[in-house]
């Protein structure tokens, strides 16, 4: 069973969905489309958009998603800071 998205015009706004070989990715903040996290079973991805790079970070179990994000969204952090 799918929902059709123009049954609820709010929700469109608050999430992106994309699918990235198999993972479901989604754009985290409404308006902020620089952070994107994955989910699929066991594991998943975070991926950070600097101004010329994609900083991809994945994982399986048993690491924490918490623990890929602040990795990738540091280092992401740290290109955009160095103008990359």
């Amino acid at each position: 069973m799918t929902a059709n998205p123009s049954t609820y015009p709010h929700v469109q706004h608050l999430v992106h969905k994309y699918c990235l070989v198999g993972l479901v990715v989604l754009q985290v903040a409404p308006g902020d489309e620089s952070v994107m996290r994955g989910k699929s079973q066991g594991g998943g991805c975070c991926i950070k958009k600097t101004n010329t790079a994609l900083v991809i970070g994945t994982y399986e179990s048993p690491v924490q998603p918490g623990d890929v994000n602040v990795v990738v969204e540091n280092l992401g952090d740290y290109l955009l800071q160095s103008q990359y």
